[in-house]
């Protein structure tokens, strides 16, 4: 049984991960904390890309990626042939589409308590 429930932006999200890899660290940084250098957030959907995945999946290529640095707002691909009121309206939207769950642990033991987020980088180091 839940403890608590409540709507939450996407932007409140403390542990982004990229949208097309699912990786969370950074890809260029080499003391892997945040903020990342190489990681894009869209500022109309709030998701996170990485530069490496946006030049494999052909979504951006290499000369963009100064123009991209140099300004104040970014679209990612799934968002970026939107008008502004489209815009807006996926900005109001992202800004409820999460719903955060609290649970009461029930069986879990305590040594293993708060450990889940080690396991997407203990499955990106064995990858």
């Amino acid at each position: 049984m839940p403890k608590s429930s409540k709507t939450i932006a996407r932007s409140q999200i403390k542990c982004a991960s990229c949208e097309i890899c699912s990786y969370h660290l950074g890809l260029e940084s080499p003391d892997l904390s945040p903020p990342f250098r190489d990681m894009y957030i869209c500022d109309v959907c709030n998701r996170t890309y990485y530069w490496q995945c946006l030049l494999k999946t052909s979504c951006c290529n290499t000369t963009e990626r100064e123009a991209i640095d140099a300004n104040d707002s970014w679209a990612c691909p799934a968002r970026i042939n939107l008008n502004q009121n489209e815009k807006e309206s996926r900005i109001h939207f992202q800004k409820r589409e999460i719903v955060e769950v609290s649970w009461d642990p029930a069986c879990e033991p305590e040594e293993l308590q708060n450990t889940s987020n080690l396991l997407p980088l203990a499955l990106h180091q064995n990858s």
